[in-house]
């Protein structure tokens, strides 16, 4: 197995298909021009697991200034339980202490109780003391 950066923008649909395959893929934050930005603000923080030169994981970090988020951790279905998420949340996570971060932050659905179970084992905890909050933007 092989980590590496995203490239914009040869890995858009392959990486696409994947969130797809994944149940992670929500077209109205995962566009071309979203990719684009967010691996271009954060140099070095969205990687992708490669396997017989396919892409079969990936992980987007990000850094405010202060804590660092990590978003679309996804392995395909076909490679799950082989060690590409854990490999490719320890490298966005040591990457983002490299830059300073002091907590990282990330969101998991409550039901789903395997991914908890999996972060713990990677020494990630629940945060008992506040809750996600979203707001979509208003339609033009």
């Amino acid at each position: 197995m092989q980590i590496r950066e995203f490239e914009w923008p040869d890995d858009f649909d392959v990486v696409t298909d994947l969130w797809l395959a994944s149940g992670l893929h929500n077209p109205s934050i995962d566009g071309i021009d979203n990719l684009r930005d967010v691996s271009q603000r954060n140099p070095g923080l969205f990687l992708l697991a490669i396997d017989n030169e396919q892409v079969v994981g990936s992980v987007i970090g990000t850094f405010d200034g202060r804590r660092g988020y990590i978003y679309h951790v996804a392995v395909h279905p076909n490679s799950r339980r082989k060690g590409y998420a854990t490999a490719l949340l320890r490298e966005v996570e040591n990457r983002l202490w490299a830059m300073g971060v002091q907590k990282v932050r990330f969101m998991v659905s409550k039901s789903n109780v395997q991914a908890i179970a999996f972060y713990r084992t990677l020494g990630f905890e629940v945060d008992e003391h506040s809750y996600s909050m979203s707001k979509t933007r208003p339609a033009e």
